[in-house]
């Protein structure tokens, strides 16, 4: 079978057989299509809150595919890198709520992302009401995730929060429903 063939038999013909359908039902007919070819030219990033604290998630990403231990950071207070810095920032508006369902979702355009990072995360102080918030927790881990090392156009990045085994606040990453890595 020819390309010709292929195309007339998956895309013409279907679309003249809706046509017609509609055609014959008149104007009040409606049809909803999917989408002819799936998203594969963004990335979509959740944000999951396992803790009872509302958490700032600190999202910092850049077009760059940097060099991870450029990156690598023992603290937020360590100085600011080429990754984050106040451009690469990115504001999700309010903090995450306590066990959000469903978890917040960005989605961003693949040529915007070659790495990201949740750097030091921080869960809120339930009582403190003054602007900016105090941390009562800060996470030990900023995982960073680099385009065709841990992930590629079309995945979905999810970065978890939550209070491990031993009562300290954590962040992990996984990719695709993968294993959640801190680094």
């Amino acid at each position: 079978m020819t390309r010709k063939d292929q195309l007339l038999r998956s895309v013409v013909l279907p679309a003249a057989v809706v046509l017609g359908t509609a055609l014959v039902m008149g104007g009040d007919c409606t049809i909803l299509l999917p989408p002819p070819f799936p998203e594969f030219n963004t990335v979509k990033v959740e944000l999951v809150n396992e803790t009872a604290f509302e958490v700032d998630p600190f999202i910092f990403f850049d077009p760059l595919e940097f060099d991870r231990d450029d990156l690598d950071r023992d603290g937020p207070n360590d100085p600011d890198n080429e990754l984050v810095n106040d451009v690469n920032f990115f504001n999700i508006g309010p903090p995450l709520l306590p066990m959000e369902d469903p978890p917040a979702e960005l989605t961003i355009d693949c040529f915007e992302i070659g790495t990201i990072t949740s750097d030091f995360a921080e869960a809120l102080d339930p009582d403190d009401t003054t602007e900016p918030r105090t941390a009562a927790f800060t996470s030990l881990d900023h995982p960073i995730l680099i385009e065709d090392e841990d992930f590629t156009c079309g995945d979905i990045i999810t970065f978890v929060y939550f209070f491990d085994n031993f009562g300290e606040f954590s962040t992990c990453a996984s990719v695709n429903d993968g294993p959640c890595t801190f680094e």
